[in-house]
């Protein structure tokens, strides 16, 4: 999952801090992702599909939001990188001049809802109208159901959910007056089916599965659309946070614990970063205007529970 933290060992922890994380491909595991940007799916014709573009990733200090805006600004998009740790987002902003792209960082606490109108009033007033908006950030606390606390329940629903709602409701009209505009919600596998110890998450994620349907369903334009990407364990931080959970927690080893979290995810691996910033990417395309309240699985598919 985008940002999915595993329960063994971990029942009673929690999180309020945006959990993206700096990738490291797994030895042999990972294969080398398609990008939607290079040679790799149509050359020069794709290259720059999204040249004047702005994008605003949320969560975008390191892994999966990383890579987002990497991929975003070598499409040509100037991206306005969004989370907590201004030295993360420099790190990312200097990764991306680095490459010839366009980037400028704002530093903003999502879980401050009341502000949010404040906060893209100051974005577009400096850098103009928005036209991506990437709804990455989130936080994934784990505890059994019995024991997740009221604020373990509001904290995750207030990031990953009504964050995001915030973000989309402030974005869509100028968006649908302008006539372009692309919201990309970075769900999870948590929710397409349910996971023990995560009630909260899973429960939030559902929430934001509904919303991505609801707001496809209710804009209808013919160039706006609002879609859903939902990703199985994803290498990051957090992956190798649970990993060392579960070599405390029952004496397995770090490579058997690994093969237990790729395992959830029908492909039989963990998904690299850049996998998902293709995805992302892909739904961003100027030509992917037919592709509205879709939410895609990554990782393979995945039933429901």
């Amino acid at each position: 999952m985008s940002d999915f933290l595993v329960s063994w060992g971990s029942a009673g922890s929690s999180s309020t801090g945006s959990p993206q994380a700096y990738p490291t491909p797994l030895d042999g595991l990972a294969p080398r992702p398609v990008s939607f940007v290079h040679g790799d799916a149509g050359g020069e014709r794709l290259s720059r599909f999204l040249t004047d573009r702005i994008a605003l990733i949320t969560g975008s200090g390191r892994g999966i939001g990383r890579s987002i805006a990497l991929e975003l600004s070598r499409a040509g998009a100037f991206v306005v990188l969004v989370g907590r740790n201004a030295g993360r987002l420099e790190r990312v902003r200097e990764e991306v001049l680095a490459e010839g792209g366009r980037a400028e960082f704002s530093t903003f606490d999502l879980f401050q809802l009341g502000r949010i109108p404040e906060f893209l009033e100051d974005v577009e007033s400096r850098w103009g109208a928005v036209d991506i908006l990437v709804n990455n950030a989130g936080m994934a606390p784990t505890a059994p159901l019995a024991t997740t606390s009221d604020d373990l329940w509001e904290q995750c629903f207030r990031l990953n959910l009504l964050a995001p709602e915030a973000l989309s409701h402030g974005l869509l009209g100028g968006m649908t007056a302008r006539g372009f505009g692309r919201i990309v919600h970075v769900a999870s596998t948590a929710g397409l089916r349910g996971y023990r110890f995560t009630s909260a998450y899973c429960a939030s994620k559902h929430g934001l599965v509904g919303l991505t349907k609801v707001q496809a369903a209710e804009i209808r334009r013919p160039d706006v659309t609002v879609n859903a990407v939902c990703p199985g364990f994803v290498d990051t931080d957090l992956t190798r946070e649970a990993v060392q959970r579960i070599v405390a927690a029952t004496g397995r080893s770090a490579d058997e614990a690994r093969s237990l979290l790729a395992a959830e995810n029908p492909i039989g691996r963990l998904l690299a970063p850049q996998e998902v910033a293709a995805a992302v990417a892909f739904l961003c395309r100027p030509g992917s205007s037919s592709l509205n309240g879709v939410v895609l699985p990554l990782g393979g598919p995945i039933g429901h529970d």
